[in-house]
């Protein structure tokens, strides 16, 4: 299993500092990079997680970004330092206030830096907010993929890897959300803050171009009540996370059982009980 885990990490860790979705190469790594440093090392973060979970801020986005955060990337990870260390450290106290207010930052780092297609800055409504939004999806994607593979690594006690370095600075493979999806992105409030794609809107010549195949069980990650839905808006970097996982996660057919499933000695229920404990995770929040 480890041998498995090595690969399916070094695989992951590749496209993760590789070719992005809406977000280029060299800032995907800075996020990688960053999310690796922050989880159990800055010291601004550890002392807001020590405040508790019932820690109650009228201001969460002013509380987080004020802090004494240390940084291990150039320029404080170009700009989403912060932002990196609020969802890798404190996501239990996130709000949906803070979700959309995170998508308006990273839309204006992006912008300043000149890493939006200059046809975005003339968008307004539902449009500007579908590209606001896929964008902070892949950020997302990107820290909790990044979060994950650190997190086993220490959990197994095992040396960190050593991570990819962008050599280059590849552009995004998009540059609009109806590029992946003709209807756009749906947000379900009742279910998440984050959205969606419309499972039949997909385009499915995208898979073909990049050499993907959207499975049956890919294809469901787009219901609304499937957490993973909220994985998919960044097309190429869900596919992906989606196979680690296939490595990392127990088959379907053990997630109901009670009991261990083959080549483990341990039971769905048991693999959740420890990751809660590792992360001091008690609830899903996405």
């Amino acid at each position: 299993k480890q041998d498995a885990m090595k690969l399916a990490n070094e695989k992951l860790l590749k496209h993760l500092c590789g070719k992005g979705d809406f977000l280029q190469s060299k800032r995907r790594c800075l996020v990688v990079h960053e999310t690796f440093f922050c989880l159990a090392n800055c010291t601004g973060c550890q002392k807001l997680h020590a405040k508790g979970r019932e820690w109650k801020v009228k201001d969460i986005w002013v509380e987080i970004f004020e802090a004494d955060h240390s940084f291990g990337t150039q320029d404080d990870c170009a700009g989403l330092g912060v932002l990196v260390h609020a969802v890798a450290n404190q996501q239990h106290v996130l709000t949906e206030e803070f979700y959309f207010e995170a998508a308006d930052f990273l839309w204006k780092v992006l912008s300043d830096a000149g890493e939006l297609p200059e046809a975005l800055t003339e968008l307004e409504g539902k449009e500007l907010k579908e590209e606001k939004c896929i964008r902070l999806c892949e950020l997302l994607d990107v820290i909790a993929a990044s979060a994950g593979i650190r997190s086993y690594y220490r959990a197994m006690g095992l040396p960190m890897p050593q991570l990819p370095v962008a050599e280059a600075d590849q552009t995004p493979h998009f540059r609009r959300v109806t590029e992946i999806c003709s209807s756009g992105l749906q947000w379900d409030p009742a279910v998440a803050w984050a959205p969606r794609l419309q499972g039949q809107d997909v385009n499915l010549e995208v898979y073909k171009t990049l050499g993907m195949e959207r499975s049956p069980v890919m294809a469901g990650m787009s219901r609304p009540d499937n957490p993973n839905s909220k994985w998919e808006g960044a097309l190429t970097t869900a596919y992906h996370w989606f196979h680690w996982s296939s490595v990392a996660y127990p088959p379907n057919f053990a997630i109901f059982q009670m009991k261990p499933f083959p080549g483990s000695k341990i039971s769905r229920a048991d693999m959740e009980s420890i990751a809660s404990a590792y992360t001091t995770g008690i609830h899903c929040v996405f």
